[in-house]
């Protein structure tokens, strides 16, 4: 009998052995899976950013002192997140040619000019204006 016990016993070990071994792996590989999901969207992201492309065609100061900045966009939809004016944020209106505003943040659609008009923080030009994207920044000077 005391034999039987001890068998019965082991087996209970082992098999409570076995079930936390299997708990910890599922644990493991569930982490894992995520992490790797994680890791692609991030991917994805950062090619998507670099696709994302604004080229500046002409920034001016107009007879009012206002800067006014000429973008395109390139073959992706492009949100600008800030204009800066000598280093300085800028409240700026985006106004895409087909004559709808567009805000921070909103994107502009591929293929397609805007023109930003920014009142400068300081007085007459000229003015460095920095445009931040989600795929990097582009700067000219208005005069």
């Amino acid at each position: 009998m005391r034999a039987v016990s001890e068998l019965v016993s082991a087996a209970l070990l082992a098999l409570i052995a076995i079930t936390v071994g299997g708990f910890v792996v599922a644990m493991l590989v569930n982490n894992l899976v995520q992490q790797q999901g994680r890791l692609q969207e991030e991917i994805v992201r950062n090619i998507y950013a670099t696709r994302q492309a604004i080229g500046i065609v002409l920034a001016r100061v107009d007879n009012t002192g206002r800067v006014e900045v000429v973008i395109a966009t390139g073959d992706t939809p492009t949100p600008i997140q800030a204009v800066y004016i000598n280093g300085t944020p800028a409240d700026c209106n985006i106004t895409l040619t087909n004559g709808d505003t567009v805000a921070y943040g909103a994107p502009i659609p591929p293929y397609t000019a805007a023109v930003i008009r920014c009142t400068p923080p300081s007085g007459a030009g000229p003015h460095v204006v920095r445009i931040v994207y989600p795929g990097g920044a582009v700067t000219a000077l208005a005069e």
